[in-house]
């Protein structure tokens, strides 16, 4: 089963048709490197911190197209692919919405791959993975 999941910031809008989606709770710890003299330091006497956070994350796998997303601000998986470049390089928080929940989210990492078609014509789709992180909208 597949979802869609809408990414969508300053008016701009891209529909991604997902082929798999994992959501991912991090626990948060660092290690402290305690220093014996100066700054030298003995591995041995390093402690671990628990920061008492969960970071939340979805990592995506999916495809934009040229018939998907009836509401996205370009009709073409081509103006759909400069579309998302917009959104990620806008600096910012950015909306994602699946199965019916908004998420305020940064992008982490993101790879977006042509698919070809053996033509010579623009690609009609774009395979697109992505890691995010879900985040608060500090801005508002």
């Amino acid at each position: 089963m597949t979802s869609n999941i809408i990414l969508s910031k300053g008016g701009t809008q891209v529909t991604i048709s997902t082929t798999k989606s994992e959501f991912i709770l991090n626990k948060a710890v660092t290690t402290l490197k305690i220093p014996n003299t100066g700054t030298t330091y003995d591995p041995t006497k390093s402690k671990t911190l628990d920061l008492n956070l969960v970071e939340r994350r979805f990592s995506v796998d999916g495809q934009i197209t040229d018939s998907l997303g009836s509401g996205d601000t370009s009709s073409t998986a081509t103006g759909k692919y400069t579309d998302l470049q917009t959104i990620i390089f806008n600096k910012g928080v950015i909306t994602m919405s699946y199965r019916g929940t908004d998420w305020t989210i940064q992008i982490d990492k993101i790879s977006i791959t042509e698919v070809p078609t053996g033509e010579e014509t623009a690609p009609s789709a774009y395979d697109v993975k992505f890691t995010c992180i879900v985040t608060n909208d500090l801005t508002s």
